[in-house]
């Protein structure tokens, strides 16, 4: 499982393989560079989880051109959601949503085979609706924000198209059933990046929470620490202090009586500091 989580304007790429962390890599953002040192260090997996993005699946396809892909199956759902809404006003949009609900669910592959023959099935019934296309007219409505001045015409049905695309895409590019075309008999393979984010990048933001406050070196220092403990043979912290760290610190000189100021927590008080009791008009009616 392959993913990146940000934090004090720096950003954790993370590598996991369901139990421990592999290697990680500090850098500004996502991007080619950043994923490519990361996963040069690396034995290339026989399956990598993803969450989509661009950069990282570009460097998986160079780097590691025999390594499957495998979409994580819950940004798939919130992708489709965010095309669709939870409430799409369409017959096919309908469908849609309860195709990918469906896809949620599938757990063999004669299940994967079926959802696959009705995802297409439901391309061929909609065709039409997904070609559909609205030109811009002196009479029509106001333009979508989405499309740009000087377009003559655009896709009717926007959203459901990129929802259909992107479920038309996965499918061409192998990247939704590998989790199960892979598995071993008796063997579950992840098809979530779920474990990873919910687990190890949560805990990350739940230290930096705890600790609020760090510079970005400390907080690099933190987040380090934090996953070098999901490492495979994590050493024990005080293997790593040495015999310079223990290095005697200098007492510090007494303060000369003179110098010493007046006492701040005893049962006195000063009357230069404006205490005492006071008279007036204060909270009398």
């Amino acid at each position: 499982m392959l993913d990146g989580t940000y934090f004090n304007g720096y950003c954790a790429l993370t590598a996991f393989n369901g139990k421990h962390i592999i290697d990680w890599q500090f850098c500004d953002r996502e991007k080619t560079a950043s994923w490519t040192r990361l996963l040069q260090r690396m034995t290339p997996p026989q399956i990598a989880v993803i969450d989509g993005n661009g950069a990282l699946e570009s460097v998986l396809t160079a780097l590691w051109p025999d390594t499957k892909i495998q979409r994580c199956f819950f940004h798939i759902r919130q992708s489709i959601i965010k095309h669709l809404t939870l409430n799409p006003r369409t017959v096919p949009g309908q469908q849609l949503l309860a195709l990918t609900r469906a896809l949620m669910k599938v757990s063999t592959k004669s299940e994967a085979a079926n959802w696959t023959e009705q995802f297409y099935q439901w391309q061929s019934m909609h065709a039409v609706t997904l070609k559909e296309r609205t030109y811009a007219k002196d009479n029509t409505a106001a333009r979508p924000t989405r499309v740009k001045p000087h377009q003559t015409w655009w896709y009717t049905h926007i959203g459901l198209r990129r929802a259909e695309r992107l479920l038309h895409f996965l499918l061409t590019k192998d990247h939704l059933f590998p989790w199960l075309d892979l598995a071993q008999p008796g063997e579950l393979l992840p098809k979530t990046t779920s474990p990873l984010e919910g687990g190890i990048n949560a805990g990350i933001k739940e230290q930096l929470r705890l600790h609020r406050g760090l510079t970005p070196q400390h907080s690099m220092a933190l987040v380090r620490w934090h996953l070098y403990q999901y490492a495979e043979n994590p050493k024990d912290p005080w293997s790593f202090v040495q015999h310079h760290h223990w290095a005697d610190n200098p007492k510090p000189k007494p303060l000369p009586e003179e110098s010493i100021g007046p006492a701040l927590y005893d049962q006195h008080f000063s009357w230069e500091d404006g205490n005492g009791i006071q008279k007036g008009w204060g909270g009398r009616r």
